[in-house]
């Protein structure tokens, strides 16, 4: 983040518009999780909170690989969100809560703008809590330096706006179990997966890998389809997934784990498992 030609401007707040088609959880009346991720991946790269060279020539943003590592998001139900979400835009607020060796937990709330169904300041859509590390080019950590480190600790949650809702309660990290222990439950509790997804060319963000938020729209499918579908999501990412890979998701307890099959050689490796 030292490079000269990185840019310089912040914007922690950023107005956004809802997809009514696809964003709104029609039964539910609140975003899809894996949304509130979308949206605050957007938000995040949009921000400047990671600068970015002058130039994205070859398809790179950043001078270092970005691995997002856990996420955990919280919905929240509003009365007449598909109707409203017309003619309104959302606004999301993003900054940095904690800043490690290499590591970086960034916060983000969306809310719907305007007046609130109860007369109120704007309705909260949704919270989220995402860690992120990053990586050296050979893919070890790239620690930050201790001018960059000042500048992330001073990107923290901005003043308070009027126009803006609260962005507590944000929801819990979790962390779970070793992936191959996580593998060998998945194979001795389930026959066959509950969900099979393969990774299509839409599904691969700029890092030539499947995205984060496309594993946690699956792993959110599979709990839904298992009978646990709830208003959030936590998940943890374990292995990178490419295209033609194919995501087995197991049930396991009261979560998910997504195993990879891999297009080339064919061995299993679990992807993220979420609950």
């Amino acid at each position: 983040m030292s490079n000269p030609t990185a840019t310089t401007t912040v914007r922690r707040t950023l107005r956004m518009t809802l997809r009514c088609t696809g964003d709104v959880w029609c039964e539910r009346r609140s975003l899809y999780p894996h949304v509130a991720l979308q949206l605050a991946d957007h938000h995040l790269h949009a921000s400047g909170i990671i600068p970015s060279p002058s130039s994205t020539e070859g398809g790179r943003l950043y001078e270092h690989d970005w691995a997002c590592v856990s996420q955990s998001s919280r919905c929240f139900r509003v009365d007449g969100l598909l109707s409203r979400s017309l003619s309104r835009g959302v606004t999301s607020t993003t900054y940095v809560e904690k800043v490690g060796g290499s590591s970086l937990q960034l916060a983000n709330s969306i809310c719907l703008d305007g007046e609130g169904h109860d007369g109120g300041g704007p309705d909260l859509l949704s919270t989220t809590r995402r860690v992120f590390c990053r990586l050296g080019l050979s893919g070890g950590p790239a620690p930050f330096h201790d001018e960059e480190r000042e500048r992330l600790l001073g990107l923290g949650r901005p003043d308070a706006d009027p126009a803006v809702c609260d962005v507590s309660p944000l929801p819990e990290l979790v962390r779970f179990g070793p992936s191959a222990e996580l593998l060998q439950e998945a194979a001795q509790a389930n026959t066959d997966p509950l969900l099979s997804v393969k990774v299509g060319p839409a599904n691969v963000n700029f890092g030539n890998h499947g995205d984060h938020s496309f594993l946690a729209s699956t792993a959110h499918h599979a709990l839904t389809l298992g009978g646990a579908g709830r208003d959030g999501i936590a998940i943890n990412y374990r292995a990178e997934t490419f295209l033609g890979d194919v995501l087995d998701c197991f049930v396991v307890g009261e979560g998910v784990v997504v195993v990879a099959r891999r297009v080339e050689g064919g061995h299993r490796e679990v992807a993220c498992v979420a609950s």
